[in-house]
């Protein structure tokens, strides 16, 4: 049997971010290339720099990143790992601010209801 390099993690989706932290989330890759995953390894960019540094590693479709910097904006990438090697990464194409109340960070819709005619 033939086996390749997974494909690539789908939707990274911020879950938690707290003043020094993110959590994440993503969807397993459609194709484990013929072997199961062993792992994802997430790594995290902050914005303005050039180099990606490694987050760790998890064997899970979920990871929390600790000590990050507060007020700063952080890009991450997920890949996926089987026997043949690393995915290709799933990338954030926009950043993430580390601030306090998520709240702040993705405000969800406001609906004002009034009372309509009986």
């Amino acid at each position: 049997m033939i086996t390749e390099k997974p494909s690539p993690p789908q939707t990274i989706e911020v879950t938690e971010i707290t003043k020094e932290s993110v959590s994440l989330a993503w969807i397993k890759p459609e194709s484990d290339g013929g072997s199961r995953i062993t792992s994802y390894r997430v790594d995290a960019l902050e914005k303005g720099q050039d180099k990606w540094v490694k987050c760790g590693v998890t064997k899970t479709v979920h990871f929390v990143v600790y000590d990050l910097k507060e007020a700063t904006q952080y890009f991450f990438r997920v890949r996926a790992e089987n026997h043949a090697g690393f995915s290709d990464p799933t990338e954030m194409s926009l950043p993430v601010l580390v601030k306090g109340q998520l709240g702040e960070l993705l405000p969800s819709p406001t609906f004002t209801v009034t009372k309509g005619r009986e």
